[in-house]
């Protein structure tokens, strides 16, 4: 799980870099990004406020990433793996 939240966290700062790119050269986004993860815990930790004793080694991605998702800055959503 940390290796799927931490790659989540990672994408997320992308599209935040992405999104102030994109306003300097005049682009409003009108939509709010939506990422993918086949994680239902990774996906309930991004927007559960409560912390966690599993989370101690990821504290620092976890809250980042849940602050762009109470900000409306990023939608992280469930989606089922096909094995």
């Amino acid at each position: 799980m940390e290796a799927e939240y931490k790659s989540i966290a990672d994408t997320v700062l992308d599209i935040m870099w992405l999104r102030s790119l994109m306003i300097e050269m005049g682009q409003i986004q009108k939509e709010i990004p939506t990422m993918w993860s086949d994680s239902s815990s990774d996906v309930s930790m991004s927007m559960n406020p409560v912390d966690h004793a599993k989370t101690k080694h990821i504290d620092l991605d976890v809250h980042f990433v849940r602050e762009k998702v109470s900000e409306k800055l990023v939608q992280i959503n469930y989606v089922p793996a096909l094995y």
